[in-house]
């Protein structure tokens, strides 16, 4: 945090009553701030991360009112960077039997109308999550003015950080496993799942700043089928990981490393087993037609990736000629249909595709983009797909932060609402 004084002369003389008073609050919380950061205890104490379990209470303020409120209240408690080793990071792996139960959660919530109550946590993970119903009492739908219940599956306690962690006090708390938090709407009326055949995901909460939020807006806002967000930072356990290798560019300066808890870069990430068994549901529900399905990745970029681009979609083929060749030929794909819409709704801004920018973010690594575009789960992490291969339902945005930002919600739920027609289960 930087503070910046303008226009001080060193005389107080011109300053009022009320102007001083202000003066001395600041200074007071900015010396107690710096205290407390310099403060010998916390540097002659053994550094331990955790202090105490609490209970989340996200799930029960009352003062909630819309999805992405409740999103961005459990957004502070994602895992946060540089937080695991290898044997805190194995701790909370889920083992075989919690995954297959998580999993089973996921697919169960995928098939709920009318009761989320009727999914039950099984006892290996029921002190871990909880299924619970949250009524957003305002909306950004279409149909607005209507109180819609989602059925929420999500992490039941956190830990508090100790001075010590690299983001504390900004983040003072800390999921416990960060398997992600999965959201379906409790009813299939058409009035509340109107696209269902879309599901939306967040991979990189806390890096990509606001692309949680935005996703549960964007999910609420169309009546799509699923949102999931991932529960750990990107760089929660900042050791490569074994799954997909960077490529070397021959550049000295490419220091690109993919990291153990990126689930864009790692299959054995929940996030990621998750995104697998939602698109195996959505294969046995008739298949994921590229006319009115797709699965949509909300991604951050920062100021200097690919500046030239507001919005850089793409659906994991790079800028190949053979794939330059499957955005441009007559075929309708999903992410075609959306650069149009996403133009038409935001004049101002840039939104290109692989085949009108040399913008390196094309997605050709992320896991579940190689699976949807018919690579064998096994092989995510050794192969690539190709144009050949590609079905189009894979979605991946990246996303300057003009388009995060909540003025553009509406924007985005108009586009993708011209993209997807509505759908009924």
């Amino acid at each position: 945090m930087y503070i910046k004084r303008r226009g001080s002369s060193g005389c107080f003389s011109h300053i009022t009553p009320k102007s001083k008073i202000m003066i001395g609050v600041y200074w007071i919380l900015i010396t107690s701030l710096i205290t407390l950061i310099l403060k010998p205890s916390v540097f002659s104490t053994v550094a331990t991360k955790v202090k105490e379990e609490l209970e989340i209470p996200c799930i029960r303020n009352t003062s909630l009112t819309t999805l992405e409120s409740l999103v961005a209240c459990y957004d502070p408690y994602t895992i946060p960077e540089q937080f695991f080793n290898q044997t805190t990071y194995d701790a909370a792996q889920p083992t075989e039997a919690e995954s297959a139960a998580w999993l089973g959660l996921v697919n169960d919530l995928l098939w709920v109308d009318g009761n989320c109550t009727d999914v039950v946590v099984p006892p290996i993970l029921n002190q871990v999550y909880g299924v619970s119903v949250f009524t957003s009492k305002t909306n950004t739908s279409e149909e607005t003015g209507t109180n819609t219940s989602y059925c929420v599956l999500h992490e039941r306690k956190a830990i508090t950080l100790q001075p010590d962690s690299p983001t504390f006090p900004f983040f003072p708390y800390s999921y416990i496993k960060g398997w992600g938090l999965f959201v379906v709407p409790s009813s299939k009326s058409p009035s509340v799942t109107r696209r269902s055949a879309v599901h939306l995901s967040a991979p990189h909460p806390q890096f990509d700043l606001k692309t949680p939020e935005q996703a549960a807006a964007l999910f609420s806002g169309i009546g799509a089928k699923s949102l999931l967000v991932a529960g750990r930072s990107r760089e929660s356990f900042m050791t490569p990981t074994s799954c997909v290798q960077p490529v070397s560019s021959g550049n000295s300066s490419d220091t690109t490393v993919y990291f153990v808890t990126d689930p864009a870069h790692n299959d054995k990430e929940p996030f990621v087993q998750a995104s697998f068994r939602i698109a195996k549901w959505q294969k046995g529900q008739g298949g994921c037609p590229a006319s009115s399905c797709a699965f949509i990745q909300m991604h951050g970029k920062g100021a200097s990736s690919c500046p030239q681009d507001t919005m850089f979609l793409s659906s994991g083929l790079g800028n190949s000629a053979s794939s330059v060749a499957w955005y441009t030929d007559a075929t309708d794909r999903p992410i075609k249909r959306l650069q149009k819409n996403v133009r038409d709704m935001f004049p101002s801004f840039t939104a290109s595709l692989p085949s009108d920018s040399n913008c390196s973010l094309t997605a050709t690594t992320n896991v579940f983009g190689r699976y949807l575009n018919g690579i064998e789960e096994s092989a995510v992490c050794d192969n690539a797909s190709n144009a050949t291969l590609a079905t189009g339902v894979f979605v991946h945005i990246e996303q300057a932060i003009a388009s995060r930002n909540p003025d553009a919600y509406q924007g985005w739920i108009q586009a993708l609402s011209e993209t997807f027609p509505v759908t009924s289960e």
